[in-house]
């Protein structure tokens, strides 16, 4: 499972998302990360590790910052 320095990292990297998008809900936010790290892949949500979620909160933040 994850060490207590990758689970701060994912929650830091959520964080900033959240912060870029606030009108989202949690589920929204959960979800959306999930498409962000793994597409529309069934089971995305369930399968995709800390380390995924991290670079693809932050390739779509440094994206949308341009």
């Amino acid at each position: 499972m994850s060490t207590r320095e990758e689970r701060a990292q994912v929650m830091a990297a959520l964080l900033a998302l959240w912060e870029a998008y606030p009108d989202w809900r949690i589920g929204q936010l959960v979800a959306n990360v999930a498409m962000m790290a793994r597409g529309v892949e069934p089971g995305a949500v369930w399968e995709m590790s800390s380390q995924e979620v991290v670079e693809a909160v932050e390739r779509h933040l440094a994206r949308r910052r341009g």
